[in-house]
């Protein structure tokens, strides 16, 4: 069997309310209740956002053992810490920007030491290494390329404005304890995720820890 997942980081309740009223507050600047933007987006659901640390695509059941023990070596190495939620951007580029984000940060700079963990002990299963370099961040929203007017130049301008505004904003921060082994559902109405695993940061790896 088949499941589409990836590595994560879960936001909790309060922080999930926070990235709410941030989208509320970029549809307000960007004019989605007047009208005035011009791109079609597809909005993230506050309770489907998730740091990922890595995206695993369609992996067979018979290799969750194996990626749990990859996250339970590497979560194991570092300790519990706050992460920090700061700042906005675009990929790729605010000249054709796709995806609408908000960074994270951690103290201790623990973040991506733990993500190339994980990624080695990955690659060492056999699964190809991401090609781009990790940036740690949430996603509010993205642009569908394939339906984007010719003239776009009033969203674009709106989106910088915004970005300007927000590009050095704190959000909030909140202690991440684990890291979580997600499947994700495709369904009309979006994507539903569930946790298949965790790992608990600064616990011995060579205990199984279920959901």
């Amino acid at each position: 069997m088949m499941l589409r997942s990836f590595i994560a980081i879960a936001c909790p309740a309060g922080i999930q309310e926070v990235l709410g009223k941030i989208q509320e507050d970029l549809k307000h600047s960007i004019g989605v209740e007047t009208g005035r933007h011009v791109w079609p987006m597809r909005w993230v659901r506050p309770e489907g956002i998730h740091l990922t640390l890595r995206f695993l695509g369609e992996v067979d059941a018979s290799q969750l053992d194996a990626i749990q023990g990859v996250m339970a070596r590497a979560s194991c190495a570092f300790p519990v810490f706050q992460a920090r939620v700061s700042g906005a951007g675009v990929f790729p580029n605010r000249r054709s920007p796709r995806v609408i984000w908000v960074g994270v940060q951690s103290d201790q700079e623990i973040l991506i030491p733990l993500q190339q963990r994980i990624e080695e002990g990955l690659e060492a299963m056999g699964f190809q290494r991401e090609r781009q370099q990790f940036h740690p961040h949430l996603t509010l929203a993205r642009i569908r390329p394939e339906r984007r007017p010719k003239n776009e130049g009033n969203g674009r301008s709106l989106l910088e404005e915004w970005l300007l505004q927000n590009g050095q904003q704190s959000w909030g921060d909140f202690p991440v304890h684990s890291i979580h082994l997600m499947r994700s559902q495709l369904r009309p109405g979006g994507a539903v995720y569930s946790s298949l695993a965790k790992a608990e940061l600064g616990k011995p790896s060579t205990k199984d820890q279920p959901v």
